[in-house]
């Protein structure tokens, strides 16, 4: 489970993302405002679980429960894929 101080900082990053990463055009550009981004948030709150508040993608999801929170890639895979099956299978 993700503390307090690294679900903030998660936060902070997507919107940072959404401001200005989506925007570029370079993958250079892209890698370059990611690394900012992370060591920002590190300068400023050093005691953040790197691997929980910055890793990339940063996912959020209601479909695994019933609140709109940080998920994890493989789980929410998992999840479309078993939604994808039954679909299929229901024609």
């Amino acid at each position: 489970m993700i503390n307090g101080n690294s679900y903030y900082v998660m936060y902070l990053a997507i919107i940072t993302e959404l401001l200005f990463s989506f925007r570029l055009v370079l993958d250079e550009e892209r890698r370059w405002t990611e690394e900012n981004i992370d060591s920002t948030a590190l300068k400023h709150f050093p005691n953040i679980s790197r691997n929980d508040a910055l890793q990339r993608p940063i996912l959020y999801s209601c479909w695994l429960s019933k609140d709109y929170v940080p998920v994890d890639r493989e789980e929410l895979r998992e999840y479309v894929k078993a939604r994808l099956k039954v679909r299929v299978c229901g024609k």
